[in-house]
C-alpha cells in the first residue's frame, strides 16, 4: 500500500488521536506542536521509569512499594516495527515475557480500568496484531497491571510527585486483569488501521498541497 502520512509509520496514539480529533492530529503530526504534557502523562512515565528498571535489578529503588508488586516479564519496552495490512506500525510494549509470549501493560489513573474497558482498550489488540505480524503468532491472552493513584494538597509528600498545590501520589492499590484478544478481534483492528491509514494518507497529501510542500 503506498502511504503517504507524516511518520511513515502509525502509533496507537497517532491512530486514536486521528479517531478522536482530526484538529489535533493535524496540529500535533502536520504543524509539528507538542503535545500537551499532563501532570498524570508525568507521573506516569516516572512510573513506568522504575517498572522498566525493576526488569534490570529487582532490587532498584522505587518511589512506593506497589511498584515492585507489578507482574512483568523479562523485556521492558519491548519493541515492534512491523506492517499490518500494509501499514507501517511502531509500538512498545511495557513489558514482554518472551518465554509465554506474555504482553504486560502499565496504566496508572484514579479511574479504576473495569474488565469491559479492557477487553475495549485498542492499544492491546494493536500489540497483538503486530505480535502475529512480526512471528506468524501471538498468545491471546494480555495482561493489564492499573496502579491507583490520588490528588492530594498541601504537605510534603514521601510518594508523589508535587505540581504546585496538587500532589499525585499511588495509593498501594494494584489491580491486575487480562483480556483474551480473539481472531476476529485482530480481524476487526486491522481493518481499523488500514482505514485510518488511508484516511490519514488523503489528507496529509490535500494538505501538503494547499501547503505547497512536495
Amino acid at each position: 500500500m503506498e502511504l503517504n502520512i507524516p511518520r511513515n509509520y502509525l502509533s496507537h496514539t497517532q491512530i486514536e488521536t486521528w479517531r478522536k480529533s482530526k484538529k489535533e492530529y493535524r496540529a500535533r503530526y502536520y504543524d509539528g506542536k507538542p503535545m500537551y504534557q499532563t501532570p498524570e502523562l508525568e507521573f506516569g512515565k516516572r512510573v513506568a521509569e522504575q517498572y522498566e528498571a525493576l526488569h534490570k535489578d529487582p532490587d532498584a529503588p522505587v518511589e512506593h512499594p506497589v511498584i515492585k508488586r507489578i507482574p512483568r516479564g523479562d523485556v521492558p519496552e519491548y519493541e515492534l516495527k512491523c506492517e499490518v495490512r500494509g501499514v507501517p506500525i511502531v509500538g512498545y510494549i511495557d513489558s514482554f515475557d518472551t518465554n509465554m509470549q506474555r504482553v504486560h501493560e502499565v496504566k496508572t489513573g484514579k479511574t479504576p480500568w473495569s474488565q469491559a474497558r479492557v477487553d475495549r482498550h485498542p492499544q492491546l489488540k494493536m500489540y497483538c496484531a503486530a505480535m502475529r505480524s512480526l512471528t506468524g503468532s501471538y498468545n491471546p491472552y494480555v495482561y493489564l497491571h492499573w496502579i491507583e493513584t490520588r490528588n492530594t494538597t498541601g504537605g510534603t509528600m514521601i510518594d508523589g510527585m508535587s505540581f504546585g498545590k496538587r500532589v499525585i501520589e499511588l495509593t498501594g492499590e494494584l489491580a491486575t486483569l487480562h483480556t483474551v484478544v480473539t481472531h476476529n478481534d485482530l480481524l476487526e483492528y486491522e481493518k481499523v488501521v488500514e482505514q485510518t491509514a488511508r484516511e490519514i494518507s488523503e489528507d496529509f497529501t490535500l494538505w501538503k498541497r494547499l501547503k505547497n510542500i512536495p
